[in-house]
């Protein structure tokens, strides 16, 4: 999907509570850009909302290395 169509696709995601996990799940994939495996597989240990941070651990990634996803970088 081109970068532009981004905004509508968001405003057309469901709300309902029936997929609002799915939904989330989809949204954190798109903002971080993320691996699939990562998003299912995330547990809250790995976030900090005090700091807006995600730090996913080396073993859980592609390239064996730890990420820290923070909109604050």
């Amino acid at each position: 999907m081109p970068w532009r169509d981004l905004p509508e696709f968001w405003r057309t995601l469901p709300g309902d509570d029936e997929a609002i996990q799915s939904i989330q799940a989809l949204k954190l994939l798109i903002l971080t850009a993320t691996r699939t495996s990562e998003v299912i597989e995330a547990d809250w240990r790995e976030i900090d909302l005090g700091n807006a941070t995600w730090v996913i651990p080396a073993e859980r990634t592609q390239a064996a290395c730890r990420r820290l996803y923070s909109p604050r970088l």
